[in-house]
């Protein structure tokens, strides 16, 4: 790629210097269109441009994953020969914890018919921790809800599991919503209230330090609408709500 000369005649101008905006410039370049490629940021990428976040770690900044790359689209534009190459392709999501400390992310099954897990990598000691497996259902969603606590949703192909919270080194694990097809419970036998089976995890965390986090379920629901949510705040450790 170099830079246009003035005076100079394009049979296409692409407006952008994203992946998009890129790809499309070099495919019609390699149909011997004459194209020019304008952006206004000093340097290409868009939402896949890669910045050092801190000294020594560089991320893409925006873009979290690669999505549906066509194979084709790989091929034409010779990406494997360019050096292009994919690593740590079974992790699904990643959440830095609030103290910047650890890392929590969602890692998916290495094999046929295995479920993704939520492990805890330890940036000090840089060791990983699966913190919560299940045998019928894989991880879902997940999120903080201080320094040592986390929360996270647990499907099955069947509607089976629920809602969840764990401490970032494995232990006081607890269900806190059960899903079974048509209703859940909270808490077991312990006499804590139960919950309705449609309770969902908002991505939103309670009182910071706390080990609470929001929770909302539709009220009065109709094929066409639903009227209201309830919005609850739920202690992780005593599934109360």
């Amino acid at each position: 790629m170099r830079e246009a000369a003035p005076g100079q005649d394009f049979d296409v101008i692409v407006i952008g210097g994203g992946i998009n905006g890129l790809v499309c410039a070099v495919l019609l370049a390699q149909a011997r269109r004459r194209v020019v490629l304008l952006e206004a940021q000093d340097r290409l990428g868009g939402m896949c441009r890669t910045d050092e976040i801190v000294p020594g770690y560089r991320v893409s900044t925006v873009a979290h994953l690669v999505g549906p790359l066509d194979a084709e689209v790989m091929k034409h534009l010779r990406l494997a020969k360019l050096g292009l190459q994919f690593s740590a392709r079974q992790t699904g999501a990643v959440a830095l914890s609030p103290d910047g400390r650890a890392v929590a992310m969602r890692v998916a099954g290495s094999g046929e018919g295995e479920h993704a897990v939520l492990a805890v990598l330890d940036l000090q000691t840089m060791q990983p921790t699966v913190v919560a497996s299940f045998k019928d259902a894989g991880v879902y969603g997940f999120a903080w809800v201080n320094d040592q606590r986390l929360v996270l949703d647990a499907e099955s192909d069947h509607s089976g599991q629920g809602l969840f919270a764990v401490d970032r080194d494995g232990t006081s694990f607890r269900q806190l919503v059960e899903t079974r097809v048509a209703f859940a419970r909270a808490g077991g036998s312990s006499g804590t209230p139960e919950l309705h089976w449609n309770t969902r995890m908002l991505r939103v965390v309670g009182t910071p330090g706390s080990d609470d986090v929001y929770v909302v379920r539709p009220e009065e629901t109709s094929p066409e609408k639903v009227d209201y949510f309830r919005l609850q705040r739920l202690n992780t450790r005593t599934g109360r709500a």
